[in-house]
């Protein structure tokens, strides 16, 4: 007689769940309750909201269970992951297109001027010594490049103030950044693109 032999039992993967159906370990109160502190934030600032944890211990798990959540709040989500992008100019010029591609959306009226606005913001930043290097053919006084960023700033905060929708930015595996780079992303975040209306959600170890 043949024996018998029992099936191959399946193994569970490290990657990160997606459907609350999947929610093992009852994370989805806590990111319930991240939700609803975003969703009544004030339109006129802008929130930073740490998100700590050893590598496996499930932060790509509650940002996807976040961001399920804010869609059915109709919110705007982003997600962005510096990681993929080598340099600071291309990775300014991906974190603004973002911006600009999900306001596009939202914004029926002012959308073109939106998009220039967000787009010229982003090129001035990256003239700006110490951010990145600066292009010789760009010849900028110090003066009138700060007017020009500060005039800037004003009209994409305007932007983002006037969305009906929150606005709010998921930037995962800043761990696996060198020390410059999680440097460059904490600037931008709390300095250059601190808008209103915007919330961000930093995971890292």
């Amino acid at each position: 007689m043949k024996k018998e032999t029992k099936p191959p039992q399946n193994h569970m993967t490290d990657l990160p769940i997606t459907e609350p159906a999947n929610d093992k370990f009852q994370r989805g109160d806590f990111a319930s309750r991240v939700v609803r502190l975003i969703m009544n934030q004030s339109k006129t600032d802008s929130l930073v909201i740490g998100l700590y944890g050893s590598w496996g211990e499930g932060k790509t798990s509650i940002i996807n269970l976040m961001a399920g959540q804010l869609k059915n709040e109709n919110a705007i989500v982003i997600k962005f992951n510096p990681w993929r992008y080598q340099n600071e100019n291309f990775l300014l010029e991906q974190f603004f297109n973002e911006i600009a591609n999900a306001i596009k959306k939202n914004l029926k009226t002012k959308t073109e001027k939106a998009i220039k606005s967000l787009e010229k913001y982003a090129q001035l930043l990256t003239a700006i010594p110490g951010t990145s290097v600066l292009k010789e053919t760009l010849e900028i006084s110090n003066k009138l490049l700060e007017t020009n960023i500060e005039t800037l700033k004003s009209r994409v905060d305007k932007i983002t103030q006037q969305c009906d929708q929150k606005i709010v930015i998921f930037i995962d595996d800043i761990d696996r950044l060198d020390k410059d780079e999680i440097y460059f992303i904490l600037k931008l975040v709390k300095l250059n693109a601190n808008f209103p209306n915007v919330t961000y959600v930093l995971a890292l170890d």
